[in-house]
C-alpha cells in the first residue's frame, strides 16, 4: 500500500499535522515508541471531535490526526525527516 504525503503545514508556519491513515504503520503505536525529530515536539492529537493531549502512553489510531511543534527554520527538515520516518514505518510494516 503507497501512503500519500501525510506532513502538511497548518495555517501557524510553526505547526505540522501528520494524518493517521487507514493502514498507517503508526496506527497501534504508542507515542513513546516513536522516533520523533529532535527539531519537533508532538504537542496534540485530533481525534474526531476530540482534542488529545499526548503522552508517553497514548496510543495512536487510525482518523488520528498529529501536531507537531517545530521552530520556522526546521519545518522543512522536519518534514522530511518525518517523511522519511514514516516510510522506514511503512517497509517494516509490510515485511
Amino acid at each position: 500500500m503507497t501512503m500519500p504525503k501525510t506532513v502538511q503545514q497548518l495555517h501557524r508556519p510553526d505547526h505540522l499535522e501528520i494524518p493517521v491513515f487507514f493502514g498507517s504503520p503508526l496506527n497501534g503505536k504508542m507515542v513513546r515508541d516513536m522516533p520523533w525529530p529532535k527539531e519537533a515536539l508532538l504537542i496534540g492529537i485530533r481525534r474526531g471531535e476530540q482534542e488529545v493531549i499526548p503522552h508517553g502512553d497514548t496510543l495512536i489510531h487510525e482518523g488520528d490526526t498529529l501536531v507537531l511543534l517545530t521552530d520556522t527554520t526546521q519545518r522543512t527538515r522536519v518534514k522530511q525527516r518525518i517523511d522519511a520516518l514514516l516510510a522506514t514505518l511503512e517497509k517494516k510494516h509490510r515485511d
